[in-house]
């Protein structure tokens, strides 16, 4: 049942009281903090980036010569193409919207929102339409951001670009909470339900199948032999097949992003709005289960309240035991360790896994995949191996920076500091340093078919070198990152607490900076010394100098690193309840 004009009135300014006032007491907090200078200091080093990423990259440049002649012809295949992609990707994530639980944060609700608007009497189907106006400004910062950094002309095509991505991004977000609704109606006694839960499955169904066409499409031609039979390859994706139709609806969400005349984008933007209110009445008739999903959050919110007093742990064994003598290190890394071990589904990761090996295993051994692709993994192996050593150290947080929420009883451990930082360090120095060495094997396995100009000897001399060299670079970033948060706890953000603002996207571009300023001093010494090795070594070992070289640069570096921790300690003796940053 669709709700009343009146009834929708009446909700509707209540969402947007609601979202007006704590936007407005949100603003004036980050307002009053200002006056504490590593707030104002942030914020002058978020502006900076803003401008800089934004107008000086991504924003209006002056015009040129260069920018008159024609495009080559593999841009104007995938200008062509880009509609056809566009839908084929929406397609899959459609798809795979019905057999992966994507939801979509509409029917996860906060703790007073229960409290306060599941009691009112109103139809539940608006607490769906508070929280879908809730995400709308994230939605919106999602949209500008790309034409901001992607968009191409004047301040009207950049906006027509954010609308038509924001139209984009909220029917999906309501296609996946429809789908979160209709999954458990599939079987329904009612054949209206059942209809009505099984119509968009359809859909998805034809979404694969048109997908398939145009993949079958492309295999049959059989593999690329040049970049004008690739380059024709793009352009004929413009012009699906003969079930092409079938992807229809999905070109009609995507068009406007692609449309560049102001007639065009107009028409195209009445498609994609229609196809966005029949998503949304599509999953506002479905009253029954949006009660019965709201109705589950609250039963789960009230049972919570009841037990959060006397909660209960299971017991589970651990995957193996602990020695009962060892270093304090090693304690620390154990409990790391088991932590990350519980938390892995092993299924989810040979999932990943098999494919990846089967791939690398075929790709190298035989000839049955296409130089494009495997260059493409091994492109691929390269950049997650160099992503995981230069940030992962900044977004893995298993370290000190979880624990210091805990600080007044860490204090009471009888464990000197150095030793609680090491042990701190070590386990996520491991896992990332395994992320790290599987990008680096791929790449090198099927280098001799990706990188054919470089000789063999060359190609392993250097994934050593870079593997050995790996451990240190992340175990000295990752004590950089944890000293920073005992020498300027205010700076860093501590366990899940995330602040949020302009204020502390400075203070995580300072901090990052700084880290990586530490991290060049730690590192100059090492490679002075690994580059003497180099040049005594070479002349009889060859490209093979390269890994003693690393290692000697490396050993040198943990051994600067033992110290830092050891210097780190009297920070850590400082450290004071009152110094942490706590959360809004």
């Amino acid at each position: 049942m669709i709700p009343s004009v009146r009834e929708a009135r009446a909700m509707l300014g209540v969402s947007l009281f609601i979202m007006t006032r704590s936007a407005r007491n949100r603003a004036l907090a980050r307002l009053r903090r200002l006056r504490q200078p590593r707030y104002w200091l942030g914020a002058l080093a978020g502006l900076a980036y803003l401008y800089f990423a934004f107008f000086r990259v991504g924003g209006v440049r002056p015009p040129s010569d260069a920018g008159d002649a024609p495009p080559p012809e593999i841009v104007v295949a995938l200008l062509s193409a880009r509609p056809t992609i566009a839908a084929c990707l929406v397609a899959v994530l459609v798809a795979v919207a019905w057999i992966v639980p994507l939801g979509a944060g509409l029917l996860e609700f906060s703790r007073a929102e229960v409290l306060f608007l599941a009691p009112a009497p109103v139809r539940r189907q608006w607490l769906l339409v508070h929280r879908l106006l809730r995400s709308q400004l994230g939605l919106l910062v999602a949209a500008a951001v790309p034409a901001l950094l992607l968009g191409t002309g004047g301040a009207g095509p950049r906006l027509r670009f954010a609308l038509a991505l924001w139209i984009v991004l909220v029917t999906l977000r309501l296609y996946f909470t429809g789908v979160s609704l209709a999954r458990p109606r599939l079987a329904h006694p009612e054949p209206r339900a059942r209809s009505a839960a099984r119509l968009p499955l359809l859909l998805s169904v034809g979404a694969v199948i048109g997908v398939a066409d145009v993949v079958r499409g492309w295999i049959a031609e059989g593999p690329v032999g040049s970049l004008d039979e690739f380059v024709d390859r793009i352009g004929a994706l413009g012009h699906p097949g003969t079930i092409g139709w079938l992807l229809a609806p999905f070109g009609l969400v995507v068009r406007p992003l692609f449309d560049d005349t102001i007639a065009g984008y107009g028409v195209s933007l009445v498609g994609s709005l229609a196809l966005l209110g029949a998503t949304l009445l599509w999953v506002l008739k479905s009253d029954k289960a949006i009660e019965q999903a709201t109705d589950v959050v609250v039963e789960r919110h009230d049972t919570r309240a009841l037990t959060q007093t006397r909660e209960r742990y299971r017991m589970r064994p651990a995957p193996w035991a602990l020695a009962p003598r060892g270093s304090v290190e090693g304690v620390f890394v154990w409990k790391s360790a088991i932590e990350a071990v519980r938390s892995i589904n092993p299924r989810v990761v040979f999932s990943f896994v098999f494919p990846f090996t089967t791939f690398v295993v075929l790709g190298t051994a035989t000839a049955a995949f296409p130089n494009g692709l495997v260059q493409v993994i091994a492109s691929a192996g390269l950049l997650t191996a160099g992503f995981t050593t230069g940030m992962g150290p900044q977004i893995v947080r298993s370290d000190l920076r979880r624990d210091l929420v805990h600080l007044d009883v860490i204090k009471t451990w009888p464990v000197a500091p150095s030793s609680l930082i090491r042990g701190a360090t070590l386990w996520p120095t491991v896992s990332l340093t395994g992320v790290s060495w599987l990008g680096l094997v791929i790449a090198a396995m099927l280098s001799p078919r990706a990188f054919p100009e470089v000789s063999t000897p060359w190609t392993w001399a250097l994934a050593l070198s870079a593997m050995v060299a790996t451990p240190a670079l992340i175990l000295a970033q990752l004590v950089l990152h944890n000293g920073a948060a005992l020498l300027f706890p205010a700076w860093v953000s501590l366990g899940g607490h995330r602040p949020r603002g302009l204020d502390a996207i400075g203070q995580r571009l300072i901090t990052l900076g700084g880290t990586w300023l530490g991290l060049g001093l730690l590192t100059v010494p090492g490679a002075l010394l690994g580059a003497v090795v180099w040049y005594a070594l070479a002349p009889w070992l060859g490209p093979a100098a390269l890994a003693p070289a690393a290692l000697a640069g490396a050993l040198f570096m943990a051994i600067e690193v033992y110290g830092l921790t050891i210097a780190l300690g009297p920070a850590f003796d400082r450290l004071d309840l009152t110094d942490m940053e706590r959360a809004e």
